[in-house]
């Protein structure tokens, strides 16, 4: 049939029950499975074309490698399995643009994650991750980080190079202050630190961040509002509900 009426460009997997190697051998270049969305690809000789895969609630305690040979792939989201670890050969995703690996049991991520040249968008909230890649700094293109609902002490000192990063979440982790490396993440416009153990922030993180618009330090440690906000010039919404003084602030507009 005509490339138009085929199946290759965005394709959901999501609910499927599927396991790894269902998953396996629908990349292959035969697929042979015998499963609820097998019709979909009767058309199809191969999957190399996909660009968009989404394997969320689904059985899965690995992504399989021969998910890393789809090099138009730019979407990949694997949210809600019980996925371990990611394959070092994520890398090699060339086209990536968007991870969303949530609500899984990643401890971690491999280093070869920092090779995504063209990531703009990673989510792996609710896992159990207690250090990000060293080189996450490489992430030129990423404007977009949620890795909240995890162990995270700190981030790499890498990523005070994220200077494209817009949006960055690490609610409910165990942070015990503002990361260093936040301060110098100019280009920030949102920022969510709420549900950690901080109990200070520094002049440096509302004077450096010029484009900050929202600050939500709800539930963290801090007793009072620092007196350098009041002449804050670029945050305009900040939620700050402390633990000590649960009533202090809840909207401030400056």
């Amino acid at each position: 049939p005509p490339r138009s009426t085929l199946f290759p460009y965005t394709t959901l997997f999501r609910s499927q029950q599927l396991t790894e190697r269902v998953i396996a051998n629908l990349i292959g270049p035969f697929p042979n499975v015998s499963c609820e969305i097998s019709s979909a690809f009767s058309c199809c000789a191969s999957l190399q074309d996909l660009e968009e895969v989404t394997l969320d609630h689904n059985k899965l305690s690995l992504l399989p490698s021969s998910l890393c040979e789809l090099s138009r792939l730019r979407y990949l989201s694997a949210s809600s399995n019980t996925i371990t670890c990611l394959p070092d050969e994520i890398g090699l995703l060339p086209s990536l643009t968007q991870l969303w690996i949530n609500d899984c049991c990643l401890t971690h991520l491999p280093e070869s994650l920092c090779d995504l040249h063209y990531l703009e968008k990673l989510s792996v909230k609710s896992n159990n991750i207690h250090t990000l890649p060293s080189n996450l700094g490489k992430l030129k293109h990423l404007q977009w980080l949620n890795a909240s609902d995890n162990s995270l002490q700190d981030l790499p000192a890498s990523s005070c190079n994220l200077t494209n990063l817009t949006y960055l979440n690490l609610e409910k982790n165990q942070l015990t202050c503002v990361p260093q490396p936040v301060a110098q993440l100019t280009s920030l416009t949102i920022l969510v630190l709420k549900h950690n153990a901080i109990s200070s922030v520094s002049d440096d993180l509302i004077v450096e961040l010029t484009n900050l618009a929202k600050l939500d330090l709800r539930d963290t440690e801090i007793a009072e509002r620092p007196s350098h906000w009041r002449v804050c010039p670029s945050c305009t919404y900040v939620c700050l509900i402390t633990r000590s003084y649960r009533c202090l602030i809840g909207l401030v507009v400056f």
